[in-house]
Order: structure tokens, then C-alpha cells, then sequence
């Protein structure tokens, strides 16, 4: 409940996976990070403050571009991929078209 209550605020999506904990945490973790100051923030030149300004407004366009291409891919794209055999179908692969790797996985010829 806590989590759901943090993301809503945020506008974040709820970890889903162990890679998007990972990544939920280091977005906490920085935004644990005190605020600096109002006084270092009003000592800076009105052209540093307006890049700032600028450099986080296409900051939340790329977050927000990243989530929603992220959405379509997680809609048009199952996690089965990873659950293919691998090993067998490079086997396979190997077997049938009799190329010689030299063991760093690049191909040194035919067979």
C-alpha cells in the first residue's frame, strides 16, 4: 500500500519485475536526497536558473516518452522470449550451417 501510495504521488509506475524495484529504489534514493538550498538557488544568474528549467522540462519529456513506449512494447510483446531454448536452437544453428567459431563467438569460416 505504501509503494502504490508513493508511485500515485509521483507519477510512477509500480515495480513489476526485480530490474524495476531496482530502479524504483534509485529513483527513491535520490529523491531522498535534501533540496540544496533557496539561497543557492537565488544566487545563481537568471541563464543558469532558465538551462536548469530547461534541462528538467526535457527530463519529464523523455520520462514520460520512455513510460509510454515502454507501455506499448509490455502490450505488443510477451517475456516468453526469454523462455526459448537457447542453447538448443544455436546447437542447431551450428549443427546445420557447419560454422567454425574460434570460441570468442565469432565465426572464423565455413567447415
Amino acid at each position: 500500500m505504501f509503494l502504490e501510495n508513493v508511485a500515485t504521488e509521483l507519477g510512477l509506475e509500480l515495480p513489476n519485475s526485480a530490474a524495476s524495484a531496482e530502479t524504483f529504489s534509485a529513483l527513491l534514493m535520490v529523491l531522498e536526497q535534501p533540496v540544496p538550498e533557496a539561497v543557492q538557488w537565488l544566487g545563481l544568474p537568471l541563464e543558469r536558473v532558465s538551462l536548469r528549467a530547461q534541462l528538467a522540462k526535457r527530463a519529464q519529456q523523455h520520462a514520460v516518452r520512455h513510460r509510454e513506449l515502454k507501455t506499448r512494447l509490455d502490450t505488443a510483446f510477451s517475456n516468453e522470449l526469454f523462455a526459448l531454448p537457447a542453447q538448443e536452437m544455436w546447437e542447431r544453428f551450428h549443427a546445420s550451417t557447419k560454422v567454425g567459431f574460434d570460441g570468442s563467438g565469432h565465426g572464423i569460416g565455413w567447415i
